[in-house]
């Protein structure tokens, strides 16, 4: 009768175990988290992390709105030492002002390859760029932004509002430069002005 009892006992664990194991696996689990990440997505990633120069050396802390996160990031990867880099963002800064004026919704999001975080004010002050930065100290620990960058700089990475990337300045390990995910975020910010029918 022992015997029984264990083999009983044995058998109940053992189908609770499996019973567990398949909750965890399951597809409604897995998209009730998904969808609790979603709600969040980047805005939520991004809270409490950005910044702006204010002045003398310092930085402001900045928030995005989560209620009216943008649809687009713009994920740029720069530095003030970098010759291409300080060529290419006075044109970031035009396309950046100019779709803002039009009411576009998205933002950048600056993500310093600088030395230091001193160097990282002086190239936003001197590039005059209007949007934020993501805090010099949480470059690295931020991985969710900093495993899309690329093997070199710049890098602009376009994602959408829930981290997925949508255009990317590397592609299967060849560099496309910065030009054309801004030309991708274009079309995507004039797709969604267009009046729908």
């Amino acid at each position: 009768m022992k015997k029984q009892y264990s083999m009983t006992r044995m058998v109940l664990a053992l189908g609770a175990i499996t019973a567990m194991v398949a909750l965890i696996k399951s597809p409604v689990v897995g998209r009730e988290l998904k969808s609790e990440r979603a709600t969040t997505g980047v805005a939520g990633l991004l809270e409490g992390k950005l910044v702006k120069p204010d002045a003398g050396s310092d930085f402001k802390p900045v928030s995005l709105d989560a209620k009216d996160a943008p649809e687009y990031y713009a994920v740029y990867f720069s530095a003030h030492w970098c010759g291409p880099c300080r060529a290419f963002t006075p044109e970031l800064v035009k396309f950046y002002e100019s779709r803002k004026a039009r009411g576009a919704n998205f933002e950048v999001i600056f993500v310093s390859r600088d030395h230091n975080q001193k160097a990282m004010h002086e190239y936003m002050t001197e590039a005059r760029m209007p949007w934020p930065a993501l805090n010099f100290s949480d470059r690295e620990s931020t991985t969710a932004l900093s495993r899309h960058a690329g093997p070199g700089i710049p890098c602009l990475v376009i994602l959408d509002a829930e981290g997925k990337v949508v255009a990317h300045s590397f592609r299967d390990g060849d560099y496309l430069g910065p030009v054309y995910p801004l030309q991708v975020l274009d079309k995507l910010l004039e797709n969604d002005r267009a009046p729908s029918v």
